[in-house]
């Protein structure tokens, strides 16, 4: 919540407390600084405290934060698996440092400036662009923070600020470092080249059986048979019970005679806007107006730019204020409306242009209608099927059994691997949360009840491992085909390389690379400017292998797959000009020089004063097992 409160508040030091995950634990190590003692709080630096409950706050609210970022919610085991619990606990323990280092440099602000800040925050700016005070107790009040909470964290942002731009405000880049990384970023080179492909290693006949055989053993390992797991899935979501939902066509109608606004273009009005803080100062400008002077140059008396009374082109609902809203909607266009009593002001608003609503026919959108109400009703229904499914679970029945009983579709997959593969080496077919699915289904064991893995608002989706095939050793009859297909793909590989190699003896030899290709039948390609950021025309390798090779000589390097092979000359090198280096670039790397300086001086501190961590407290919160 205070990321997105501080938007506009130039807190660029904030952006870098994610970097100190690593050396926030690389000098004093994890080990020493995890012990336990009090309850009340989850860590401890220096004298400051951070407390389990604040820290749970913090982490819960960031966490959710991501899985609205990712479309669904994040869970714990997935959370820790991306680091984020040591993520946080670093970017918390930083925060703290600073603040303990803050009080006792005895640093402060003002509480003029602190208001100022506040009043400059985008997040608090209603329609005039001015600072909104009910809209900044709505914002705070529908994150969870008083205003006393608020004014402390933006405070102590601030004393972190100061101590940052004291390390790193006025850090310099070498101009050598930032020659080097502009010439690293932005060097082109001109490379024309020559693909050899499977084609290129002609037909591959299938050698005897006495030498696959050998091949088979020598990697017997390769052809082994994974584990594969029978999995019963049931998925009860918003999908599947929609099918079921009956929708009739009276229910269709109604919806569209309730809601024909939704369908189609609403009416859209380019307004402009004049707010007065007296009705008295409204009222004149409006007579003025109404004796002929123009909109524009009362707004201009006012000291007002074109820029500040544009309301642009919006709907009814995307003006905040409902009684500005409706005067402005009645308005005819080109005309001024009486002064409105809104909720920031008098204001005047002139309809410089109307659009009127498009409607579309109910035969466009009835089928459309039909699935929206059999989602809505399908998702009341939602819960109500997870404690039915639950409670036939308890009572002891399979999902086979519980989706026979219900009355919901169950699917079987009778043998899949941790890759999602089956015994012919196809991807299965797809399901709900498949990946997630998958991730239990070999975390589990036969008939175990798991817990159902959740889709947010959509529903859920039960799995259980009905047979499980234990991984083997195939034998040589089975993986046959397999071997063959892997036998030809390696010599195809080497014969290619051959011939790759053979065309870079002929340039070097002094033949050009069209003279040389030609012999071949093959077509030269031109890439005039390759970057080590890549090229769609170069695979990666192939990139990497042209900025390792000088200008005026020959390479060969890997293709897109695991046969073919480029042979590829590099032309001529440019690197940029330094005089013209970007500004951008500069900025760039004075911010990674300020970061890096701020990194040391924050683990420094922590080394100085000290840090402890409470794991027992901390596993509690993030979920993790006190054993693992």
């Amino acid at each position: 919540m205070l990321q997105s409160l501080r938007k506009g508040a130039a807190s660029w030091v904030a952006k870098i407390f994610l970097s100190l995950l690593v050396v926030s634990f690389a000098i004093w190590g994890i080990g020493d600084i995890f012990r336990g003692f009090g309850q009340r709080n989850v860590a401890t630096v220096g004298s400051t405290d951070i407390s389990t409950e604040s820290f749970r706050q913090i982490y819960n609210q960031r966490l959710q934060a991501l899985g609205r970022q990712a479309g669904r919610p994040i869970t714990p085991d997935q959370a820790r698996a991306y680091g984020f619990d040591r993520q946080m606990l670093a970017e918390v323990l930083a925060e703290a440092a600073l603040d303990e280092r803050a009080r006792q440099l005895r640093l402060g602000i003002g509480d003029e400036e602190l208001i100022r800040r506040i009043h400059d925050n985008p997040s608090f700016r209603g329609p005039s662009g001015q600072f909104d005070r009910n809209l900044f107790d709505q914002v705070l009040r529908s994150n969870g923070y008083s205003e006393l909470t608020y004014i402390d964290a933006e405070r102590k942002l601030a004393l972190r600020q100061q101590l940052a731009r004291a390390i790193g405000g006025s850090a310099e880049v070498p101009h050598t470092l930032a020659s080097l990384v502009d010439t690293f970023r932005n060097e082109t080179r001109k490379v024309e080249f020559v693909t050899l492909d499977r084609t290129a290693a002609g037909t591959i006949a299938a050698p005897a059986d006495d030498v696959l055989k050998a091949y088979f053993e020598e990697r017997k390992a390769a052809f082994r048979a994974p584990e594969y797991r029978k999995v019963v899935v049931l998925p009860v979501t918003v999908e599947t019970l929609s099918k079921a939902v009956e929708v009739t066509d009276a229910d269709v109608r109604a919806y569209f005679d309730a809601h024909r606004d939704r369908f189609g273009a609403p009416e859209q009005r380019t307004l402009q806007q004049i707010v007065f803080p007296t009705a008295d100062e409204a009222k004149a400008a409006s007579a003025k107006i109404a004796g002929g002077e123009s909109f524009e140059s009362v707004a201009a008396a006012r000291g007002l730019k074109p820029a500040d009374i544009e309301l642009g082109t919006v709907t009814r609902a995307g003006i905040l204020d409902p009684t500005v809203a409706e005067a402005a909607f009645a308005l005819a266009e080109g005309t001024v409306s009486q002064p409105i009593q809104g909720r920031f002001g008098h204001v005047l608003v002139r309809a410089l242009k109307v659009q009127p609503a498009q409607s579309k026919p109910f035969e466009e959108v009835s089928g459309q209608i039909r699935q929206q109400i059999a989602g809505e009703r399908a998702k009341r229904e939602l819960l109500d099927r997870h404690d039915k499914v639950e409670d036939e679970r308890a009572a002891g029945l399979t999902l086979a059994e519980v989706g026979a009983k219900l009355g919901l579709p169950v699917e079987t997959v009778e043998a899949v691997d941790r890759s999602g593969r089956d015994m012919d080496g196809k991807q299965v077919p797809a399901f709900p949360a498949r990946d997630e699915v998958l991730e239990g289904v070999f975390k589990t064991e036969l008939r175990v009840e798991n817990d159902p893995v959740q889709l947010g608002s959509n529903g859920f989706v039960w799995y259980e491992v009905a047979g499980i095939t234990k991984a083997r050793d195939r034998s040589f009859d089975e993986a046959k085909a397999q071997v063959l297909a892997r036998w030809q793909e390696e010599q195809a590989a080497e014969r290619v390389k051959a011939k790759a190699d053979d065309l870079l003896e002929r340039l070097e030899s002094g033949q050009t690379l069209e003279t040389a290709a030609k012999a071949l039948g093959l077509t030269v390609s031109t890439v005039a400017e390759v970057r080590r950021a890549g090229t769609k025309e170069l695979p990666e390798a192939a990139v990497a292998a042209v900025f390792t090779t000088a200008p005026g000589t020959a390479v060969s390097a890997p293709g897109e797959d695991a046969v073919s092979r480029l042979v590829i000359r590099v032309v001529e090198a440019r690197t940029p000009d330094a005089s013209k280096m970007p500004e951008r670039l500069q900025a760039d790397l004075r911010r990674a020089l300020e970061d890096d300086l701020l990194a040391q001086f924050v683990t420094g501190l922590e080394i100085e004063l000290g840090v402890t961590v409470n794991t027992r407290i901390l596993n509690q919160i993030v979920g993790r097992d006190a054993g693992s």
